[in-house]
């Protein structure tokens, strides 16, 4: 449904356009291939000292198996303001997935493959976006544009069909709780008991089970990306990053400071009480080193300007331009690694912060030319 503002509505002259919108759509995601059906695969076997050819049991099967369904809800609103010098976009969402597709493991007395594929999970996806752009300046010889767009997203598992949580390295997909959460052995407390400024593995607590550290993933981010035009050719424009809402596992530090033994925590008696106490909890506590990887970055910032037509007149070129662009200019975090974003990850594993270094300042001159 679309409103527009023909004047009529004097106490909203400010406003163009109005725009309302909602959908609502079910899709499916099928099963493998081969999930549902049981099967053999070849092998080797060795009898009496000579090789025969033989099968294993390479898949249980499940015959009640069918196809992951999701439907979602989706609302909002577009507005334009100002002569259309502004819009503004809201959008609200909640998806919800059934009958989940979910590896699920299965008891070693069955004798046969280890996890099979069912029908067991329920899974909610809900958030708002919203976004900004519009020209706040507009002069002959100048004109400022802005667009911010922002962000917020909470996944959850709701149900397992009364499995137990499903776990990997460092993570784990519980009910009630985000998909993929991160999950280690954490340090619950600390205290410097004999007042000496050294901390000693009797004043540490570990927890003797994992607990939840957040969610591996940003679950609010926040943009900006401003431009300045001058004289309607030199042009400056750039691109401001927020992610936030999520933790990261600061391996980097805890690799120093755990098995090699090798960092300022260890070796030197003035460093942070906190720092001491995480390098002993981290020889069974790696959530010691779970740390708040939100962060600011400067992705962008560019320059570019169109030369006059009137230095074109040879060679057959009717436009050019020249753009000079800088990425990764800044990063602002707490996070005690080289960079937050920078995640490893390895089969059956939760995300961690090892060994990658931060992308590169990348800075580069293009010139484009029209024919």
């Amino acid at each position: 449904m679309a409103l527009e503002n023909g004047g009529g509505m004097r106490y909203l002259r400010w406003l163009d356009e109005l725009r309302l919108r909602s959908a609502f759509g079910v899709s499916g995601q099928q099963p493998g291939p081969v999930d549902a059906l049981r099967y053999l695969s070849p092998i080797t076997s060795s009898v009496l000292g000579g090789d025969q050819p033989a099968v294993t049991l390479a898949g249980l099967g499940n015959e009640a198996l069918k196809p992951e369904r999701s439907q979602e809800f989706e609302t909002g609103f577009d507005a334009g303001f100002v002569h259309s010098r502004a819009n503004v976009q809201v959008t609200y969402y909640n998806k919800r997935t059934t009958d989940a597709l979910i590896q699920r493991v299965l008891p070693g007395s069955l004798g046969a493959t280890v996890s099979r594929i069912e029908n067991v999970g329920v899974v909610t996806n809900t958030g708002v976006e919203v976004s900004f752009n519009g020209r706040l300046i507009d002069l002959s010889n100048a004109a400022f544009d802005l667009n911010v767009e922002v962000s917020r997203n909470k996944n959850k598992l709701v149900d397992l069909g009364g499995l137990p949580p499903i776990t990997g390295f460092g993570y784990q997909n519980r009910v009630g709780y985000p998909l993929f959460g991160l999950w280690w052995p954490r340090m619950t407390s600390y205290s410097d008991a004999n007042k000496n400024g050294i901390i000693e593995p009797s004043e540490v607590q570990v927890s003797a089970d994992p607990q939840f550290g957040g969610s591996s993933v940003p679950t609010r981010t926040l943009s900006f990306t401003p431009t300045i035009t001058l004289y309607k050719r030199l042009t400056f424009s750039g691109l401001l990053d927020r992610r936030a809402g999520f933790v990261n596992l600061n391996a980097n530090e805890w690799f120093q400071c755990v098995p090699t033994q090798n960092c300022r925590a260890i070796n030197d008696p003035s460093a942070s009480l906190e720092d001491q106490a995480k390098a002993i909890a981290g020889g069974t506590g790696l959530g010691a080193y779970l740390e708040d990887a939100s962060f600011w970055k400067l992705r962008e910032l560019s320059m570019s300007y169109a030369i006059p037509e009137r230095y074109l007149a040879r060679g057959g070129v009717r436009s050019a331009s020249l753009r000079l662009t800088a990425r990764n200019l800044g990063l602002w975090s707490n996070f005690k690694s080289w960079d937050p974003e920078i995640a490893t990850q390895g089969n059956d594993a939760a995300v961690y912060n090892f060994v990658q270094l931060t992308p590169p300042r990348i800075w580069t001159v293009r010139m484009t030319l029209g024919f």
